[in-house]
């Protein structure tokens, strides 16, 4: 569900709400994604295993599933992540995610990461783990 994020981390509204914008004046225009656990099963046809899989995705804990990697903060379990809603474009110093907006071009990985940080502790570029959870979903 999209949201609007205040660059400290707080959702000030989600999609649907009255004071929800696209324009980032009600902070950055975000995706919110609850945690979840996952489970591979691979396809076994006559004992052997094909180089295919079942994926199961579910929003509680079961045995044999593990936690999407984009939920853990170093020890720390998350109950949801934020992900961009539109490519970053440049807004002063920092990578920010809002509607109808040129996104930003020619940076290195570094400096993108370093423009997103601008917002403030807690905001990156996508990641692996990022990219991993988007797939599964």
């Amino acid at each position: 569900m999209r949201c609007n994020v205040a660059a400290d981390g707080t959702i000030n509204a989600f999609y649907g709400d009255n004071n929800y914008t696209e324009d980032g004046t009600n902070g950055q225009v975000m995706v919110y994604q609850p945690k979840f656990y996952y489970q591979r099963i691979p396809l076994v046809v006559d004992g052997n295993i094909i180089r295919k899989e079942s994926l199961i995705i579910s929003p509680v804990k079961h045995s044999g599933f593990k936690l999407a990697p984009a939920f853990m903060n170093g020890e720390d379990e998350l109950d949801y992540i934020l992900l961009s809603a539109y490519e970053g474009s440049i807004s002063g110093n920092k990578l920010v995610s809002v509607a109808n907006v040129k996104p930003a071009s020619n940076l290195t990985a570094l400096a993108a990461e370093e423009k997103a940080a601008a917002n403030g502790t807690g905001w990156h570029i996508s990641n692996l783990a990022v990219e991993s959870l988007n797939q599964m979903l």
